[in-house]
């Protein structure tokens, strides 16, 4: 499995110091990790999220020995698609965990207290996270024992952290490329929420407490090996966080401005938006965007998309357009036909040759050979 690296060769250096070197590998490594695939991507959130070290710093019985928190994305939530957790049923995991009957009786304890706190406190104190409660803490507000804290806990490890809800579908377009959906844009209660297809992004960034990481080695709490770990898993902490960051980031501004579309699922109402534009919005270089969202896809009311389908320039749209009006037509419009009705009807205004190159990229025949082809199999027809 690859993994985020540099590659570089250390050589002398002309008219660059130190500090920019440090800058520069920072920017090579980031750009690596974010061209990783899904696959990889969520092999390392779970060597990260599995690590007692980690658990230690998330989930500490001591609160001046929380060293990391959790910040949730504020539209985003848990598919539900994914996994369901319901009062009146049982927990259902999904397809793709093996032996999921082994894994429920072996959690049973687990669902049945789950079932006890109810949905919305277990979602806001163990899938959420966001209080920043030490184990104590976390029995005390939702009337658990610790056991049986430790209980739900354990059986978040188990689920999540093992489980990938990673689906991988071909390209309609290129089907030798595959897509990973990630998420779910999902329409709930008149808003649309993005449902992650992984618990990690449900809890969205982590935030590392710098001041604790520093009083903990002073302190001497940690031991030697603890300690000696300690820096490579911050540095990870924030590779991972900058990615799903961007993805949110992403998938927030296509919510945001594509939700008519969203709404209605005709391509007539996206919105031209470009990713430079977004980049330029959110503040990060373009480069880091197109990594960090090829091959992979959401899915929505209308079907799985590429994340990149909803950022169309003015030429992707206006080729939307040529086919839904060939597409609709009675007789076979001339190009020239097309351009206009580009002009009165949906206020695109190119030139004729351009309609020429969307139709013919499209591969839609001209207006003679679609003409002709409507004849033939009007004669064709025993019933005409």
């Amino acid at each position: 499995m690859s993994r985020p690296g540099i590659g570089l060769v250390q050589q002398p250096t002309v008219g660059i110091g130190h500090e920019q070197l440090q800058k520069l590998i920072g920017r090579l490594r980031l750009a690596e990790f974010m061209e990783l695939s899904e696959r990889d991507f969520r092999e390392i959130l779970r060597e990260v999220e599995s690590d007692p070290l980690f658990r230690r710093l998330l989930y500490p019985d001591r609160p001046e020995e929380r060293a990391i928190s959790c910040r949730r994305f504020p539209r985003g939530d848990l598919s539900r698609r994914c996994f369901e957790l319901r009062e009146d049923t049982h927990l259902r995991p999904p397809a793709d965990v093996p032996d999921p009957a082994a894994l429920l009786a072996e959690h049973r304890a687990a669902i049945g207290i789950i079932q006890k706190i109810g949905m919305d406190t277990f979602r806001r104190y163990f899938l959420h996270g966001e209080d920043q409660l030490t184990v104590p803490e976390l029995a005390r507000r939702t009337g658990l024992t610790i056991p049986e804290t430790r209980t739900v806990i354990e059986l978040m490890d188990e689920v999540f952290i093992n489980a990938d809800f990673a689906q991988h579908t071909p390209s309609m377009t290129a089907p030798a490329v595959r897509y990973a959906c990630v998420a779910s844009l999902e329409l709930i209660d008149g808003r649309f929420v993005i449902g992650f297809h992984h618990p990690s992004y449900v809890r969205g960034r982590y935030t590392v407490h710098y001041d604790r990481i520093r009083q903990l080695k002073e302190s001497g709490v940690l031991d030697r090996e603890e300690r000696r770990k300690l820096n490579t898993l911050v540095k990870r902490i924030e590779l991972l966080n900058a990615r799903k960051h961007l993805v949110y980031q992403v998938l927030e501004a296509a919510v945001e401005i594509q939700e008519s579309y969203l709404l209605s699922g005709n391509p007539r109402d996206l919105k031209p938006f470009l990713l430079k534009e977004l980049a330029a919005k959110i503040g990060v270089d373009n480069s880091l965007i197109t990594r960090c969202i090829q091959e992979k896809s959401v899915e929505t009311p209308w079907g799985e998309k590429p994340i990149r389908f909803f950022f169309p320039n003015r030429k992707e749209i206006a080729k939307y357009f040529v086919a839904e009006i060939v597409e609709r037509e009675n007789d076979a419009l001339s190009d020239e036909q097309i351009r206009t009705v580009l002009r009165e009807r949906y206020h695109i205004d190119i030139s004729r040759r351009s309609v020429n190159a969307y139709r013919t990229s499209m591969r839609i025949a001209s207006s003679y050979r679609r003409a002709d082809k409507a004849t033939n199999h009007v004669a064709d027809d025993p019933t005409g």
